[in-house]
């Protein structure tokens, strides 16, 4: 278990979690997924909201890589 301090929630929350992880020397492995179609209804997700978290979260980020202390995690 990893105790990350994480600042996001939703979709902007996976991001966090994985860049938060490689900056902290986390091992990541994919896992392949099947994808259906949305037969009915709409996504939640506002786009351009999305976009923009993205790009703060990715300019948080690489200061963090740049200016800020980062840890090796170890998992238990």
């Amino acid at each position: 278990m990893v105790d990350l301090p994480l600042q996001e929630k939703g979709f902007l929350g996976v991001a966090e979690m994985l860049g938060r992880l490689d900056l902290n020397g986390g091992r990541i492995v994919e896992y392949a997924a099947v994808l259906e179609v949305r037969l009915f209804g709409f996504s939640k997700m506002k786009t351009a909201r999305t976009v923009f978290g993205h790009l703060r979260l990715l300019s948080r980020l690489s200061k963090m890589r740049f200016f800020g202390k980062t840890e090796t995690i170890e998992t238990s």
